[in-house]
Order: C-alpha cells, then structure tokens, then sequence
C-alpha cells in the first residue's frame, strides 16, 4: 500500500507503477480467466421465462438438431401453439439445401413421434441478416393476427434475436418471449471449441453493429 501511495503521491504514475499494476491486472485475468470467459458467454443468452399459450413459435434453426426440434415440440405442447414457423437464413447462408430441409424435419419428427403443425421462412435477403427477415416476419404475423410470440433460438444468438423482435413487434401490440437450445458448447466450455470462439467473437461483433445501427 505504502508503495502504491508513493508513486500516486505525486500525481503522476511512474512507468514503475504502470509496469506493477499491468502485471497485477494479467494475474487477476489468469486467476479469474474461467468466471471472466463464462460472463462473456452467459451475456448474450437471454433469460427464459415461463409463458402459457402462445400463438405461435417462431423456430430459427439452421441444421435441425435433434435436441432443438425436441425442445420445440415441448414449447408446442406447453403453451398450447396454433403452429410452428421455421425461420431459415437466407440461401447463401444455409448449411442444408431447402430441397432437402423438408424430408429432414419429416424424418426427425417421425423418429421421435412428433406432431406439430409448421410452415417454413425461406429468406434471400440481403445484410443484415437478422434484422431483414425479422422485418418480413413482423408483416406475417400481423397478417395471422398474432399477439403472443414465442422464439425459439440459438442460446448465444437470442440476446440480439429478442431485441430486434421485441423492437419492431411491440409497437404493434405483439408480445414476445425467448427460448434457447444449445449446439456442442454452453456458457461454461464455448473457449474449448473452435466453432464456439468463432460464433461468440462473431455475435459480439454483430451486438455492437446493431447496437450502433440503433436495430436494438
């Protein structure tokens, strides 16, 4: 302590006291690397909340994991949905072809004797991605006269996802909730994956873009 009063006594920091205070501030991100990566992590996963009966979900998947569609199906059954919008990236971005999307999801649904009333979103859209088809779903449901949404969306994508929708959907009366599934990391593990850095690195990037686009 004496010695930090020493070099702040005179109002002006010695390449000393610089050097100290980096050197401390590298230990304390060492020590508290996993809680500091976790906080980065856990940030852009919107809270669930609990709803009952919601008109429709609004399902936004790119491959069709097995673990999604379950958790869609039990949202369906939940909150007693009209149906299930499946909400695709536009052409260029999708990782399965839309001829083949269809026979997918039939597959999977099947396998684990599932019902639920869907209707797919293809979107060609130009960027930015998210907030453009989320522009083309609010004309939708205001055409279906849907006041209550639930979206159904990568956990590490919902932050920005709710934002959008709740910007452009709640001027028209429209509620909106979230709900998330994971891929093959979480909030406690996403640094050990390449695809997890790369996708957490990317939606931070796009947070602040949306953020200074006033699309938030």
């Amino acid at each position: 302590m004496g010695f930090i009063l020493k070099e702040a006594k005179g109002k002006k920091f010695t390449i000393r006291f610089k050097l100290f205070t980096l050197i401390i501030i590298i230990l304390l991100v060492y020590i508290f690397h996993r809680q500091i990566l976790e906080g980065l992590g856990s940030f852009l996963i919107e809270q669930e909340y609990q709803i009952k009966n919601a008109d429709v979900i609004l399902f936004e998947e790119e491959n069709l994991l097995k673990n999604s569609v379950e958790k869609c199906n039990l949202l369906y059954q939940e909150n007693n949905c009209k149906e299930v919008w499946i909400i695709r990236l536009p052409m260029k971005q999708n990782i399965i072809p839309e001829e083949k999307i269809n026979k997918l999801l039939k597959e999977i649904l099947d396998s684990l004797g599932y019902k639920f009333n869907y209707r797919y979103f293809f979107f060609n859209l130009e960027h930015p991605y998210t907030y453009n088809k989320s522009s083309v779903i609010v004309d939708s449901l205001k055409k279906y006269g849907y006041n209550k949404v639930l979206i159904l969306t990568n956990a590490f994508h919902s932050k920005r996802t709710l934002s959008v929708y709740r910007k452009l959907l709640l001027p028209y009366g429209i509620n909106v909730f979230c709900s998330v599934y994971y891929t093959d990391y979480n909030s406690s593990d996403w640094w050990n994956s390449a695809e997890g850095v790369r996708n957490i690195v990317s939606e931070y990037l796009k947070l602040v873009y949306y953020w200074l686009k006033g699309y938030l």
